[in-house]
This record gives structure tokens, sequence and C-alpha cells, in this order.
């Protein structure tokens, strides 16, 4: 044993990978016993200073202001089949473990630890070593159980968070952060593919603690958009197949023009010659300009996908924000959801005009509505309903601007008389 310059030790780069750092009343506990009876076990270090054991309580010291402290000096090296490294990391799990004994802390963190052992002490998915010559076994590990007990977590617990180690690095953040539960990170995110893991990740309102419930319903959402994609994508393929014939056809009439040309040129006429050499020059242009033309229009169909995505997105949200508006018991809105919700109808106005710009082949005409008894009974019935739905809305004067209460005064004023001409006209033609 000796004392070690506190400002000297360096902490193991590897250590936050394992283990958690003491925080809260428990840290401030711990400060408190150093200051006051120091610090009773000597930390454990490499011949490079590096620590093994005792990170907290050199932190608690530097936090303190205290220079020295007693340590035991431990040389490592390539021995027994093992690197130098590796017995470094297996002192500094093992060793921390014994030390802090109930070390509870992140699932992640543990399943980490013993990943990490299984892997140093050739623990394979069966529990047994890997077969490896030169390496001394005595007293180490043989089985999974055991490497779990070295790492501080039962062998029940560490199935269970196994998959967390499969977590892409930003829900791997969000588990440490708090923001997503290890069981929910475990039961159905870890399951998931790491693509899968992207989208659901930024599907997601990260800001808010992400529950099972919210976890499914996007999932949902994904995977219905999935199958939409595979449909698209079917038609696609079936649209390609369809030009495909058309095109081997194309191939097999060229290749009869052309022989039919070959053996016209034969005839040596030279203004047929010329003429022919016209046709072809045309035709070629006249192909390239169509391949161009099917690319922009494949291209601008991508386009208005994405657009009309983007769309239902938007409308999505805001009949989202609407029914909590109807919710909220002053009948009135945030500015930040008012702002929010002005923002998403400006953003869903352009991409709307937009869609109309990129629009590449003309609407068909639309098909007049025959003008019957019935359908006047349905357009009153559905009139009805709509104006029974304005008169009980509690976000009538939402966004009003000015101007709107005369307009509408104006309609209906205009609308009164209408109506009683065509109760006349009903009347006239029952009798």
């Amino acid at each position: 044993m000796q004392a070690l310059q506190v400002s000297k030790l360096q902490a193991h780069p590897q250590n936050e990978y394992f283990f958690d750092e003491m925080s809260g009343q428990k840290w401030e506990e711990f400060k408190e016993s150093i200051k006051t009876s120091g610090v009773i076990e000597p930390i454990v270090v490499t011949q490079d200073l590096i620590i093994v054991s005792g990170h907290q309580r050199v932190r608690a010291c530097r936090e303190l202001g205290i220079v020295t402290i007693l340590g035991e000096v431990r040389h490592y090296d390539n021995h027994d089949g093992r690197c130098a490294e590796d017995w470094v990391i297996k002192d500094l799990i093992e060793t921390n473990v014994r030390q802090r004994g109930n070390i509870g802390g992140s699932e992640l963190k543990a399943v980490h630890r013993v990943d990490e052992l299984r892997r140093i002490y050739k623990v394979d998915g069966g529990g047994k070593h890997k077969s490896c010559d030169n390496v001394t076994t005595s007293g180490e590990p043989v089985t999974a159980e055991e490497a779990c007990k070295a790492a501080g977590i039962d062998y029940a617990s560490y199935r269970q968070f196994k998959s967390l180690s499969d977590l892409i690095p930003d829900w791997q953040e969000l588990l440490d952060s708090g923001n997503v539960s290890a069981s929910v990170a475990s039961r159905i995110i870890g399951k998931l593919s790491e693509d899968e893991q992207e989208q659901l990740y930024n599907a997601l309102p990260v800001k808010e603690r992400i529950t099972a419930k919210l976890t499914d319903k996007y999932l949902c959402q994904i995977r219905q958009q999935q199958v939409e994609m595979e449909q698209k994508e079917k038609q696609w393929q079936g649209t390609n197949a369809s030009l495909a014939n058309r095109l081997n056809l194309i191939v097999a009439k060229n290749n009869e023009l052309d022989d039919r040309i070959t053996e016209l040129k034969q005839k040596g006429d030279p203004e047929l010659v010329a003429k022919i050499d016209k046709l072809q020059e045309d035709c070629r242009r006249a192909y390239e300009n169509y391949q161009k033309a099917n690319s922009e229009n494949y291209n601008l169909k991508c386009k208005l996908q994405d657009s009309q995505q983007k769309i239902n997105e938007a409308n999505g949200y805001i009949q989202e924000l609407l029914e909590q508006t109807e919710a909220l018991e002053d009948n009135a809105l945030t500015s930040e959801q008012m702002r929010e919700l002005t923002n998403l109808r400006a953003e869903n106005k352009r991409l709307e005009r937009e869609l109309a710009q990129q629009e590449p082949t003309p609407l068909a005409e639309p098909v007049m509505p025959s003008y019957t008894m019935g359908g006047l009974k349905k357009f009153l019935c559905t009139t009805k309903s709509e104006l029974e739905t304005y008169l009980n809305s509690k976000t009538l004067n939402l966004n009003a601007e000015a101007g709107d209460n005369d307009y509408i005064k104006e309609m209906i004023g205009e609308l009164v008389p209408l109506a009683l001409h065509v109760k006349d006209k009903v009347c006239t033609l029952v009798a």
C-alpha cells in the first residue's frame, strides 16, 4: 500500500460503461462518511495509475479537496492466455461488484457487465467454457448463471434484459435518461430490427416519457405504413412487368424494321437511304424524349406521394389538437398550442398548393350529381346535421378572422329566401 496523489489518478475509460455513478442523497451520505472517517478501503490502480477499483472514492476526495489516498498498485501483463487489459476489466467489474454489494443501477449496464465477463471467461450460450488452451479456469465462472452472479445480477433478470444490448445508441440514451423503462425497451423495442428501431425513434415524441401504450400506438402506425408501401411496391412491380412486355414487343418490332431497312438500303437508292437515315434519327430522338419524360414523371410521382403523406400527417395532428381543444374546460388553447396549430395549418396549405402544382396528369371531369328528390333529402339531412354540429361546437371561434361574422350573417340571409323558394317548388311538384 502507498499514498497516491489524487491529481495523478485517471478513471478507467470503460467504468461508466459498466457502472452508474452515485447521485442524490446516497452520494451526499457517502461524501460525509469520507469527510468524517476518511477512506477506509484502499483503492486499486494499475501500474499506469488507471483506477481499477475506487472511482467513487477518488471522485469524493476531489470534491472534498483531499490530495492523497491510500491505494494498491497492481502490475497487469499478458499471462494465462489473457491480455493485460482483460485482466484489468475482470478486476474492474468483480472488485466493484463485491464492494458495492446490492449494486442496482442501470439494467443495460448490468447486461454489459455479464456479456464482458462471459467474453473474458469464454462462457458460451449453453453455459459452458469454450475450448481454449492455456486458460486457467480454476475458481472461475463456467456457466452463464455464475457469470451473472459475478456481475451482480440474477440470471432471470439478465435473460429478460439481454435484448437491451441490441438497442441502437439513440434508444440506449433514452434508457439511461429514464425516458423509457427497461421493461418497455426489452419487451417491445429490443425485439425490433435496427431499421425498425430507428423508424420508431423518429416517429415518437421523445420529449415525453415513452410508455408501452404509446410505443404500441406508433408501432401500429409504422407497420400500417409498411403494409401500404408493400402494396404500392406490388403495384409498381405489376406496372413494370406490363411495361417490360410492351418494351419486348417494341424491340421485336424494331428488329423487324431494322431488317427491312437493311434490305431497302441494299437496293442502293440514295434518296431512299437518306429518308431512312432521317427517319431513324427522328425515332432515336423520340425514344430519348420518351425516356426523359418517363423518368421525370416517375420523380414527380414520388414527390406527390411524399407531399400527400405530409398532408395526411398534418391533418391527423390538427385533428388531434382540435380534439384536445374540445376537452379543455376553459374552451381555450394555450398560446403555444395556438402557435403550433397555426403553423401546421400554414404548412398544410403550402403542401396542398405544392401538390396541386405537381399534379402530372389532368384530373378527370367530375361526374355531375343527379338532382332528385332523394338527393335533396340527403343534402338537407346532412346540412341540418352540420349546422347542429357548428351550433354546439366549443371551438367555433377558433382562428376567427376580421369580417367572418358579417360574411356568415350575409350568407345565411341569402340562404333563407333560397330555402323558401325550394320549399315552394317542392310543394308545387307534390301538388
